[in-house]
Order: structure tokens, then C-alpha cells, then sequence
């Protein structure tokens, strides 16, 4: 579960202000952090990336959607 959909679900349970204190100062914290850029993939990660589980080759729209995927879009 990614860190703002952890935040949203922690909402539907502040209780009190003590709650709500700590829900703050977590989401503070957050985005205090800078965003990370995602990596560009090693020509290794892209090869494996061409061949499903059997070693046989997928077609270029399932290559584009992991793609996609090993850069956390359309999860």
C-alpha cells in the first residue's frame, strides 16, 4: 500500500484530537520528503521484461504496460 493511500485510510479513524495530532504531524513528515524520481531501468530489467514467465515473448502492448508498472503507473 503506497504512503497517501496508508494516510486516507488512517482518516476513517481519528477518534480525538490526540488522533488527529499524530495523523498531522505523520503527514507533515511525508511531505517533507522529497518525491523520488523514478530510475531508468538496467538493459537487464528491460530484457526480462520482454519474455513472460515460459521465456516466450509478450507482445509489445503487455511489454509497454510492465513498462509502465516497473515505474509505479497504472498499478
Amino acid at each position: 500500500m503506497n504512503i497517501e493511500r496508508y494516510l486516507l485510510r488512517r482518516v476513517l479513524f481519528v477518534r480525538n484530537v490526540h488522533d488527529l495530532s499524530e495523523l498531522f504531524k505523520d503527514i507533515e513528515e511525508v511531505l517533507a520528503k522529497p518525491e523520488q524520481e523514478p530510475e531508468p531501468l538496467s538493459n537487464d530489467e528491460i530484457t526480462k521484461l520482454w519474455r513472460d514467465n515460459t521465456g516466450y515473448l509478450v507482445s509489445h502492448n503487455q511489454f509497454a504496460r510492465a513498462i509502465e508498472k516497473a515505474h509505479g503507473i497504472g498499478e
